[in-house]
């Protein structure tokens, strides 16, 4: 009886063992599975056009209540993104009832989001932003650009963007658009992060072709960095 409860015993004392190891086993690779996710590693190819998706469905979004609060009667001027998330989008043009508010219920009735995780190598946040040209588009129809006008404010587009967003994100979203992954070169274009508080003011062209959404590099020497843009309102 007595060898019995020994052997029992030590039965009982090697599960709990085996039972210990398997489950800090598996907090190992849970703790590593997290660290590659955040880490810098290359992404899979679907796994950059599920994020790629998720980035221009976002955009698209955002763009459908932009038109919405415009439908109401408010101006391009009036349309506001202030949002109770990330700061610096307070706009004084924007009427006190909220109905201009893209981030009210008054108005877009949108939810403030941020990109998919590690989508970009900088703060991963969008930027709603309008300093900047898309030539072809509106008024920026010439080869000077928004920036050579004597208003620069009348052909600024309103956009949303990424700064710094992963090549293989970057190359999904073209390929996405417009069937082809090339990135294009934009040595002088904008870095995007100026907020849009009621201002129109071109300072960069986003884009030397008609395109209202496109992904681009700059600068022309490494490191290279991709910042992608979607025109939500085309002056």
């Amino acid at each position: 009886m007595l060898q019995n409860n020994l052997r029992n015993s030590q039965a009982g004392n090697v599960f709990v063992i085996i039972l210990a190891g398997v489950f800090l086993f598996g907090a190992l690779m849970f703790t590593f599975s997290r660290s590659a996710q955040k880490g810098s590693g290359n992404l899979t190819k679907q796994q950059a056009k599920i994020a790629a998706q998720e980035i221009l469905n976002y955009a698209r979004a955002v763009e459908g209540a932009v038109d919405r609060v415009r439908r109401n009667g408010c101006s391009e001027s009036e349309i506001s993104f202030d949002n109770a998330v990330v700061s610096g989008y307070s706009n004084p043009n924007a009427p006190p009832d909220g109905s201009c508010d893209i981030y009210g219920s008054n108005g877009g009735k949108l939810t403030w989001a941020t990109p998919p995780d590690n989508a970009s190598i900088e703060d991963n946040q969008y930027y709603i932003s309008a300093a900047h040209a898309v030539y072809g588009l509106g008024s920026s129809s010439t080869a000077t650009f928004c920036i050579s006008e004597a208003d620069p404010s009348k052909c600024a587009e309103l956009v949303i963007a990424v700064r710094k967003v992963r090549e293989e994100i970057c190359r999904e979203i073209n390929s996405l658009l417009l069937g082809d992954a090339n990135i294009p070169v934009n040595s002088g274009g904008p870095n995007y992060a100026s907020k849009f508080t009621g201002t129109y003011y071109a300072t960069h062209a986003a884009s030397v072709q008609p395109i209202a959404t496109r992904c681009t590099q700059r600068p022309t020497t490494a490191p290279f960095y991709y910042y992608f843009y979607y025109t939500l309102l085309a002056r």
